[in-house]
């Protein structure tokens, strides 16, 4: 996943394999997106050390800490490399004018595809 700072709001950091968001955040759990490791710009970051926590987890952009007071990145700033769901393709029997517009879920029926689109009046 993704790690956006709370601070400058940009996205330098992901997550490894180590990352368990039910822990005290510490620095194996963290590196760099391509864009600025070893791939990119080769910006250095903290050591992979896991007595590197929380406010020494900082943001390589703007020195801010990534975690909250309780060692944790906050899961508003974690952002999924995929969506966490996926609708399937329309089944047979399934009317492809049922269709949501806005994130492509099919429907069975009208009614439906009705009740499915006050999902989206309410998260805006």
């Amino acid at each position: 996943m993704k790690v956006r700072c709370p601070f400058c709001r940009e996205i330098y950091l992901e997550t490894t394999e180590a990352f368990d968001p039910s822990r005290t955040a510490n620095g194996p759990m963290f590196r760099l997106t391509e864009k600025y490791g070893p791939n990119g710009y080769n910006w250095s970051v903290f050591p992979p050390d896991e007595w590197i926590i929380q406010d020494a987890l900082e943001c390589p952009g703007c020195m801010n800490p990534i975690v909250g007071a309780d060692g944790k990145v906050n899961p508003e700033n974690l952002i999924p490399d995929e969506p966490s769901f996926q609708y399937a393709k329309p089944e047979e029997g399934i009317c492809e004018a049922h269709v949501c517009p806005e994130c492509g879920k099919s429907c069975k029926n009208a009614g439906s595809l009705a009740n499915h689109m006050k999902s989206h009046d309410r998260k805006e």
